[in-house]
């Protein structure tokens, strides 16, 4: 997430991409990289993995986030 500085990523945010890009980097649009993302998706569907925790899991977490919220 640009933008996003979470303690969790460890300075990810805070990295000088100048060497790189100095170096040939090359940051393509968003759009493109959505397309080439879906494209990718549709032709490996065995590899894209479905998200998120099956609802027993989900209630055990949301429950824990809310007892920890409300205190």
């Amino acid at each position: 997430m640009p933008g996003a500085r979470l303690p969790e990523c460890g300075g990810l945010m805070d990295r000088d991409a100048r060497p790189s890009l100095h170096a040939g980097l090359a940051i393509r649009p968003l759009p493109d990289t959505v397309r080439a993302t879906a494209s990718w998706m549709a032709a490996h569907p065995a590899a894209v993995r479905q998200g998120g925790l099956d609802p027993a899991d989900e209630a055990v977490v949301l429950g824990e986030w809310q007892a920890v919220r409300d205190r």
